[in-house]
């Protein structure tokens, strides 16, 4: 009994050990005392942790830019420039953000295409206009859900969101099957 408690009272509490441990857990594939000196490999864990904070954001930035420069050059072959495209599809408003319109440029060029004459009606004779004329293979149908879709031979590729009370239109080109 007496040894027992001796042992008891020279060993650390088990919240500092756990906390250690934690702290050695994430720094093990650092190099040299950073991963076995306690001071420094909190000091390196933390860097560390800034590092990668600051890279998920930039990753953010990045696959958005790229996002951009795909429909840059998407729009650009059919003869519309991309801030036309942006502001042309917000006059009409087609509420498509950057990761889908750039996904139906590379994947579903029929459709792109559809959306491109919809921003360049829009941008060059105004929403009534994109609503009064539509082009060929192009229908604009509205959308309630939180995302649109219509069985038979129209199908819906887009995110349909619900605008503060207002009419939203969705883009759904004309397919020879229908989608299953």
């Amino acid at each position: 009994m007496f040894l027992t408690l001796a042992r008891y009272a020279r060993s650390p509490p088990p919240d500092k050990w756990w906390k250690r441990r934690y702290v050695y857990n994430n720094t093990w594939r650092f190099w040299g005392r950073h991963r076995n000196c306690y001071k420094i490999a909190i000091q390196s864990m933390q860097h560390a942790w800034r590092a990668a904070k600051r890279g998920r954001r930039e990753k953010k930035r990045f696959v958005r830019g790229l996002w951009i420069e795909r429909l840059r050059a998407a729009s650009e072959e059919h003869g519309l420039s991309y801030q036309h495209l942006v502001v042309g599809l917000d006059m009409a408003q087609v509420q498509l953000d950057r990761k889908v319109l750039s996904h139906l440029a590379i994947y579903e060029p029929k459709t792109f295409k559809s959306i491109v004459e919809i921003a360049r009606i829009s941008y060059g004779e105004g929403l009534m206009a994109a609503t009064g004329k539509q082009p060929e293979g192009v229908s604009l149908g509205s959308c309630t859900g939180t995302r649109g879709s219509f069985k038979g031979d129209l199908w819906s590729y887009c995110k349909c969101r619900n605008v503060r009370g207002g009419l939203m239109f969705a883009v759904f080109a004309m397919t020879t099957s229908p989608r299953t």
